[in-house]
């Protein structure tokens, strides 16, 4: 039996915010509230190992006036910082420092964030798990990649972090680690000068305590704030039953109902849609794609220091040569057939509402788990967010993600927020 699961908010700057008419936290709140959560790091990272790297932060009184107003940002530790190393989780940049931010590093500064931690990432964003924990039992893996960016979120340590996804590497920590997660479309967010896995997939994205610390977070490095407000439309939302279906825990199974009940119940339309077998196609072209364009942008790595590659990663490069230049642009016509289709099929609802991940986080830390209920969303190039719904009798959160129209960023948190709080 699934119980409301209660994320931890206690670094919400739009909580903070919202105490005030004006909607400006005063700059002893920002001092308090950073204060806190220097302590949170404290007393919970020395278990939870979120961060490889951490420097002083500035004065806030400059950055008050800012949208993030001298609060901290986490950057997963494949994107570039000249402030702190750069060290993409692997021995072979062990110590390496940038020169130059990454574009998304200067948007956060530019809207007033602060980058003084480094947030832990598997190896090159790949499946060798990393040191960071699982913050709601250790014991469990806490996802990945980003899983030092999702584990500092979720408990606190951090009011804002950056994450990437190139199968499901926003969406299933979030949802292993209880936090919000929102992976915008394809292409939203620049990365120039993130480490490369799949420049076809590769997506950059956003954690933090509430769907409106996202959109803060989101609006504020697109320097185009919009205002979160639902028209009159009655909503309907599309259940999509994918291809793995039958992988999904009783958990999650129960948890998707648990919402759809929960929905209807205020009026809005519940309808199943169909997977087609385009669609089964992509999920398949999904690996093509992945591992042809890998072993291409680890090139160096692979010749070069071989020896320092993880077995796993190892077998990723060694396949991707194997994949023909013809079957990696089939995949590419496949994949495009397929968004043209999804779209298609998402003119009939407002959103989509499918797993974020098989089932709570497993029980292992030596593995990240799998991106299944993810990848073909990453392919398909739409915006997701996962929403923390629900707790199983361990006290392990489980929830689902919702899912978007490509470029209708704004609109996918706009509605996220209205569900969420309909829950």
């Amino acid at each position: 039996m699934l119980t409301k699961f209660q994320p931890n908010q206690t670094y919400s700057l739009t909580a903070l915010n919202s105490r005030h008419a004006s909607g400006r936290a005063t700059e002893t709140e920002i001092r308090d509230m950073i204060a806190i959560g220097a302590a949170s790091i404290a007393e919970k990272d020395p278990d939870i190992k979120a961060f490889t790297a951490q420097i002083p932060l500035r004065d806030v009184a400059p950055m008050l006036d800012l949208p993030l107003q001298g609060l901290p940002v986490g950057a997963k530790d494949i994107v570039d910082t000249s402030e702190l190393p750069t060290q993409l989780g692997s021995a072979i940049y062990e110590g390496y420092r940038p020169r130059a931010d990454a574009t998304i590093i200067r948007l956060v500064k530019r809207a007033g964030g602060q980058i003084a931690h480094k947030t832990v990432t598997t190896e090159f964003a790949f499946l060798h798990p990393n040191k960071t924990r699982n913050p709601q039992n250790l014991n469990h893996t806490p996802g990945g990649s980003s899983s030092g960016s999702a584990a500092a979120v979720a408990s606190g340590m951090l009011p804002f972090a950056i994450g990437t996804q190139t199968g499901g590497s926003i969406i299933r920590p979030a949802a292993y680690c209880g936090t919000f997660g929102f992976k915008p479309s394809f292409g939203a967010l620049p990365t120039i000068g993130m480490k490369t896995f799949s420049w076809s997939l590769d997506t950059l994205g956003l954690y933090a305590p509430s769907v409106r610390d996202i959109h803060l977070f989101w609006s504020a490095l697109m320097q185009s704030p919009q205002p979160m407000s639902m028209d009159d439309q009655p909503l309907t939302i599309g259940v999509l039953t994918q291809n793995v279906w039958n992988e999904a825990s009783t958990d999650t199974h129960e948890a998707l109902a648990k919402a759809a009940d929960a929905f209807a119940s205020k009026g809005v339309k519940i309808i199943e849609l169909d997977w087609s077998e385009l669609f089964s196609q992509a999920y398949d072209a999904h690996k093509t794609i992945h591992d042809y364009e890998g072993c291409r942008a680890l090139a160096w790595e692979l010749d070069e220091h071989a020896d320092k590659i993880s077995p796993v990663l190892m077998e990723c490069l060694m396949e991707g040569p194997l994949v023909s230049r013809t079957d990696y642009l089939e995949a590419q016509q496949i994949a495009a057939r397929a968004r043209r289709a999804f779209a298609e099929l998402q003119e009939s609802v407002d959103v989509i509402i499918t797993p974020s991940a098989p089932g709570v986080a497993p029980e292992s830390l030596n593995s990240t788990g799998t991106s299944i209920f993810n990848r073909f969303f990453t392919l398909m190039g739409v915006p997701c967010i996962h929403l923390p719904a629900y707790q199983n009798e361990s006290a392990l959160p489980v929830g689902f993600q919702v899912v978007g129209k490509s470029e209708q960023d704004d609109r996918l948190l706009t509605l996220a927020n209205y569900l969420w709080n309909g829950l």
